[in-house]
């Protein structure tokens, strides 16, 4: 019976630390969406597997009074959890979103994890977007360059896969692209003739707010293309949807 009590005693432990970094990261890192966005779901089964499950059976497997060496296998079992739950929480960290970026017709995230220094950084059209968000995705949005230098340069660095939204330099207020996203933006009614699947998301989500209207624009991360809900009246980011965009 101790066996068991000490393994029930690390589980209950292990659930609410696991737990607390969980809301760290889908309330601070990533929120809205991002989280399944950004294909966060999967570390998080690792970690949840390692520090949830793992540990608490290691407990329950080497758990003895009687043992000497039970201090030193505890020590281990918890060194192996902390171990894991920091790697993933770092990993978690370095590759959260930090710009939502508006380009015309879509949003693309760009990652802490796009920026290898900070060149491009001090290079921001305003001194908050020379530095990396540690509470979510600021929202912005790029616009094409006018200089003929710059112009060149985009250019070249789309050869190598780079796009605007790697570039702060190109940013500027969303507050004066507003009108641009909605031009640009579809109604949900085009998410829901795509598939019977996107049709019961697009109703549970309305079904929430029956007084308002939303429109959409397709949001990517990396080949991963969700829907990016608007407010209708003044293109404000609403979340996230994890459906097929046509």
């Amino acid at each position: 019976m101790l066996r068991v009590k000490a393994a029930l005693i690390h589980l209950v432990l292990s659930v609410l630390i696991v737990g607390l970094v969980l809301i760290l990261m889908l309330f601070v890192w990533y929120p809205k969406g991002f989280f399944n966005l950004l294909g966060g779901s999967d570390l998080v089964y690792i970690i949840a597997g390692v520090d949830v499950c793992l540990g608490p059976l290691l407990t329950l497997a080497v758990f003895n009074p009687a043992k000497k060496s039970l201090k030193f296998d505890l020590s281990v079992i918890a060194l192996l959890q902390i171990t894991a739950l920091l790697y993933g929480a770092n990993v978690m960290f370095q590759s959260r979103p930090v710009f939502n970026v508006l380009e015309e017709n879509l949003f693309k995230v760009t990652l802490a994890s796009d920026f290898k220094d900070e060149v491009e950084l001090k290079k921001a059209s305003k001194e908050k977007w020379a530095s990396l968000s540690w509470t979510g995705p600021v929202l912005v949005a790029a616009v094409e360059p006018v200089d003929p230098k710059m112009k060149e340069e985009i250019v070249f660095a789309a050869g190598s896969g780079a796009d605007w939204n790697v570039f702060p330099k190109l940013f500027v207020e969303y507050d004066t692209q507003r009108q641009v996203a909605l031009a640009n933006a579809k109604p949900l009614s085009a998410l829901k003739t795509h598939s019977d699947d996107n049709r019961a998301i697009v109703d549970e989500f309305e079904s929430k707010s029956p007084n308002r209207n939303f429109v959409y624009l397709p949001i990517v991360s990396g080949y991963v293309v969700m829907a990016a809900i608007l407010d209708a009246n003044n293109a404000d980011f609403i979340q996230i949807l994890n459906i097929e965009v046509p």
